[in-house]
């Protein structure tokens, strides 16, 4: 080896060691190896060899301060030479060693904020530290920098997909971290159908989708809400999950009750017969034993009143008679 030269530090801490090595009377087989005590070794040459100078280059060379050399060698001979030297010592680099983000749960106006904290190691002097997130945004520091560096984003919407977070010093692009975080979800709230009761009834309202729930109307904060309307009235149920809302609205109908027609009063002699029909309700029952149906013939063997009953789909009832007069 005729000649050596000891790079200086790289980022990274690596160095490397180029040179020449001038070759006379070579054997005629065999490769020119020039190796570094550590083993990293190149190839310079192959037989056959022509007396010269060959020019190497080691490279990725550990930058730790401590002794070494150099040995050019063929290896079909015994022909060798040995130059030492000492590594350089590298400052050490620049590296982070943890990134944390947390997605906190959502504000009044349904949005969230994400905090979050890095962790370094000997940062650069120069330029900006730069955190962005995969929705475009973005925040600077401007050195000096200080370990721990805590982060916040703002106003972000909830979308509840997985969101990475990166991290970088603009002196060293290299220097560098990736983390990660899952935003919360709008829950999806639902406040059941649309019911109708009668007068004076009263029906469950049973809502879904969400951890907590809160009714308007004094209906309560649990997700079954019994309630008797006096009159038509919407029902609004906000559901929350992890602080994010939404909310739905359902109808509670109020029916009167019910109007039943019946047929009018009617006039028979003894021992005739007469139809008496109501209308007005889904299932009807009548007195006198006559029992369920809309429709019934009579022949009664006095004047009688017939009484009917009535209900419909919503629970709601009515009565009204007709009179059989007999003669």
């Amino acid at each position: 080896v005729t000649d050596m030269n000891v790079g200086s530090c790289q980022q990274g801490g690596v160095y490397n060691v180029t040179g020449h090595t001038n070759v006379l009377q070579p054997p005629s087989s065999g490769d020119l190896i020039v190796e570094r005590c550590d083993g990293n070794q190149v190839v310079v040459a192959s037989a056959p060899f022509s007396t010269g100078s060959y020019p190497f280059d080691l490279g990725g060379l550990t930058a730790n301060g401590t002794a070494c050399n150099i040995h050019a060698y063929f290896t079909g001979s015994a022909c060798s030479h040995i130059l030492t030297y000492t590594a350089p010592t590298c400052p050490p680099s620049c590296g982070f060693t943890s990134a944390v983000a947390n997605a906190n749960g959502c504000q009044a106006d349904n949005t969230f904020n994400v905090t979050g904290t890095l962790n370094f190691l000997t940062p650069p002097s120069t330029g900006q530290l730069i955190v962005e997130d995969c929705n475009g945004n973005s925040l600077s520091f401007n050195p000096p920098f200080t370990s721990p560096m805590n982060f916040t984003f703002n106003s972000l919407t909830p979308d509840g997909q997985n969101c990475t977070v990166s991290a970088y010093f603009t002196a060293e692009p290299s220097c560098s971290i990736t983390t990660s975080y899952t935003a919360p979800t709008i829950p999806v709230v639902s406040a059941g159908n649309d019911v109708t009761i009668c007068d004076g009834g009263a029906v469950t309202l049973t809502a879904s989708g969400a951890d907590t729930y809160q009714w308007n109307n004094n209906a309560g904060t649990n997700a079954s809400a019994t309630v008797s309307p006096p009159q038509t009235t919407v029902y609004t149920v906000t559901g929350s999950v992890n602080g994010c809302t939404a909310s739905d609205q359902g109808t509670v109908s109020v029916s009167d009750d019910l109007v039943i027609t019946v047929s009018p009063d009617v006039a028979i002699c003894e021992g005739e017969s007469t139809t008496i029909t109501a209308s007005g309700g889904d299932s009807y029952s009548w007195n006198n034993n006559l029992g369920a149906g809309a429709t019934h013939t009579v022949s009664p063997p006095v004047t009688t009143t017939y009484v009917v009953s009535a209900t419909d789909v919503n629970g709601c009832t009515g009565t009204n008679q007709t009179v059989v007069t007999v003669h």
